[in-house]
């Protein structure tokens, strides 16, 4: 099985980094994009046990956290 979230940018926004996070608040991964040219990135989470995790989105200087659930 092939697990992938999408994290949409908002329209005519870059899509700086994005960090995975999880519940003890250790960093699992970070996809930094350097291009600058997309606002649309697919991060791989097949490698990830079930559970609770963070995913923290840098954004226009901005940073969104959201909370997902591997089941």
């Amino acid at each position: 099985d092939y697990l992938s979230r999408n994290v949409k940018g908002r329209e005519g926004s870059n899509i700086q980094n994005i960090i995975v996070i999880n519940t003890l608040g250790n960093q699992l991964l970070s996809v930094e994009n350097n291009n600058n040219d997309y606002s649309k990135s697919e991060i791989d989470l097949t490698t990830f046990a079930k559970g609770f995790y963070f995913i923290q989105v840098e954004q226009n200087n901005q940073i969104m956290n959201y909370r997902i659930v591997l089941q």
